[in-house]
């Protein structure tokens, strides 16, 4: 299984966030030239509580793109420990 951590972000959402996030993570449906997948996905918080949440997924293979490999999954440790 693969960990990878992150920050859940609560909003309140009338209709106009999401589509705007959508534009920002360059979402625009499930076409071949979008960069991303928008999926519900199980998350596990440090509590142990569960959710469904909204992620976007980098739908190309990265093998053969520049990357940078996080060990740990958490970018924000990677990022202080530069």
């Amino acid at each position: 299984m693969i960990c990878i951590w992150g920050e859940i972000i609560t909003f309140y959402d009338d209709g106009s966030v999401l589509p705007s996030i959508d534009e920002l993570e360059s979402y625009f449906g499930d076409n071949h030239e979008i960069m991303y997948l928008r999926e519900k996905r199980e998350v596990f918080y440090e509590d142990g509580k569960k959710e469904d949440v909204d992620i976007y997924v980098y739908k190309k293979d990265i093998k053969n793109e520049p990357h940078i490999y996080i060990a740990t999954g958490d970018w924000r440790v990677f990022l202080l420990n530069r």
